[in-house]
């Protein structure tokens, strides 16, 4: 038979983690005292002892204390009087063992449309996971519908003060230092590097911050299958709404269960990060993402990129998921940086429109114009090394263009494109001479 361990320690069914120690501490030191005074009743005692500890030991974890209270409840059916106002309650109140019992009751009564509302209830009052997943096939049992509403709940959730008891745990065992392998853990997954400096910072800042998200990531992953499985309504996705409500926080924990669920990361989310100018590690997230997931990244996101970063890096980094997701680019994007006058982005563009594609033609033209708009000479030299990988002729006209420009050019350019005009000449003439009639 179940042990009643409220009833060992003489507290309440909804007592909190205080009132269970402070009832513990006060029956253990109880009982120790009788221990000494009283050995003829030692064995009973003991007992007593071990009951006590084992009733404290599974109601001060909250894990166990919910399967406990799951299992106790199973021995009594429960019959509530008005079941969703009962239900409201048990959730403002965090009474684990009612919530799963009304919603076992309401699933097979099915007196009663759960509505939605209990979801973002629980998700306000930071219910564990294993009662948002409850209330989410209760809501599915009873014929309801679950909406982007608890998405947009869930996307909130790591914007709050405030964590479920599981997790304030956690936090406090980390911070303790008693969790060394679960802290590099945290560690790894958020590229957090710590030096001695910051390590202050990261337990009191940042480490409550890497627990809310871990804890809104299951969130959305579990209310994202609710949607899919009552069929509910998503008029923006989830994505999308991350970046159009700026919950910048929001996109590794969505982005995440995309790949965990399989669902596709296209480029439009990608491009609308880009537009409302999110900050470029949550770009990065999205980037790989959309590869992980199987899709294409294109010229639009890199030509959007050019405008609005100054910074080489995030040029480099858009490049580099075209080629890797096989998508499309052409010249393009350096027509656009010139004409941007985005000087920082000519060697990454040039290098990557080499490597990536040698059908790719590095036009004269765009060399002139470079050279019209006052681009520095280490920049030309760049673009005319380019052209000539790609095998575009170089002609008087750019050494014209090098002689006239209003900004000097250094003698050492206008030497290499002397250099490389005479060889393409020569190279020219060979051939027509290689291939001249015998009776000429």
């Amino acid at each position: 038979m179940l042990k009643n361990y409220y009833q060992i320690l003489c507290i309440s069914p909804n007592a909190n983690i205080t009132e269970i120690k402070k009832a513990y501490d006060q029956l253990e030191n109880s009982l120790a005292l009788t221990i000494d005074s009283n050995r003829t009743n030692r064995r009973k005692t003991l007992e007593i002892l071990k009951n006590i500890s084992d009733a404290y030991e599974t109601l001060s974890d909250p894990v166990k204390r919910a399967h406990y209270d799951q299992s106790k409840n199973k021995l009594r059916p429960y019959t509530p009087i008005d079941p969703l106002h009962e239900l409201e309650e048990a959730i403002k109140n965090k009474q684990v063992t009612d919530i799963h019992a009304i919603c076992d009751y309401l699933i097979k009564e099915k007196t009663a449309l759960v509505q939605e509302k209990y979801i973002i209830l629980a998700i306000e009052n930071f219910l564990e996971i294993s009662e948002i997943k409850k209330l989410i096939s209760t809501v599915a049992e009873t014929y309801g519908r679950v909406s982007e509403k608890s998405v947009i709940a869930a996307l909130g959730s790591a914007d709050k003060d405030g964590l479920p008891a599981s997790y304030e745990q956690k936090l406090k065992s980390l911070n303790n230092g008693n969790n060394p392998s679960m802290y590099l853990s945290l560690l790894n997954s958020y590229n957090y590097v710590i030096f001695n400096d910051n390590l202050k910072n990261f337990k009191e800042d940042f480490l409550p911050y890497v627990l809310r998200l871990e804890y809104q990531q299951l969130l959305v992953t579990e209310i994202l299958k609710g949607v899919k499985e009552t069929q509910g309504k998503l008029s923006t996705h989830p994505l999308e709404l991350t970046t159009l409500t700026q919950k910048q926080g929001c996109v590794y924990s969505v982005c995440q269960t995309h790949i965990q669920l399989e669902i596709p990361v296209t480029e439009n989310f990608v491009l609308s990060a880009i537009k409302n100018h999110l900050d470029f590690t949550n770009i990065e997230f999205l980037l790989a993402a959309a590869w992980r997931t199987g899709e294409k990244i294109n010229e639009a996101c890199l030509i959007n990129t050019i405008d609005g970063w100054t910074e080489s890096m995030p040029v480099a980094i858009v490049s580099k998921y075209i080629r890797d997701t096989g998508g499309g680019f052409s010249i393009e994007c350096l027509k656009h940086a010139i004409s941007k006058n985005r000087e920082n982005h000519i060697d990454d563009l040039c290098f990557f429109l080499t490597e990536y594609d040698e059908k790719i033609k590095i036009p004269e033209q765009l060399i002139i114009q470079a050279m019209q708009q006052g681009f520095k000479s280490k920049n030309i030299e760049i673009l005319v090394k380019a052209a000539i990988n790609s095998g575009e002729k170089i002609t008087v006209k750019t050494l014209n263009a090098a002689k006239s420009c209003r900004f000097n050019m250094p003698e050492k350019l206008l030497t290499l494109i002397q250099s490389t005009i005479e060889s393409m000449n020569y190279i020219s003439n060979q051939t027509q001479t290689s291939f001249k009639p015998s009776h000429i």
